[in-house]
């Protein structure tokens, strides 16, 4: 079973991105998940937000084994996720 736990997106207002990134880590190393498995969904690649929810996240002791890329557009989105300057 697959779970959507957390949904950073631009519908988040600015004014607080950085403290639901913080929080979303808080919570994959705080909950217990039982037979789910997490999946974080990240901003899109365009919104340039992106970089700092996955950099953020990473901090947490555990990592969501699936992470949500939305919006892809464009196959260089894809690419994105294996650049050096994400902490994959």
């Amino acid at each position: 079973m697959y779970v959507n736990f957390a949904h950073n997106s631009s519908v988040v207002c600015a004014c607080v991105q950085e403290e639901a990134r913080k929080t979303i880590a808080k919570m994959l190393d705080e909950l217990e998940f039982g037979r789910t498995e997490p999946i974080v969904r990240v901003n899109s690649v365009d919104s340039g937000l992106a970089k700092d929810d996955v950099n953020t996240v990473m901090q947490a002791n555990f990592l969501p084994p699936t992470w949500m890329i939305p919006k892809v557009d464009d196959p260089l989105d894809i690419q994105w996720v294996s650049s050096p300057d994400i902490a994959f």
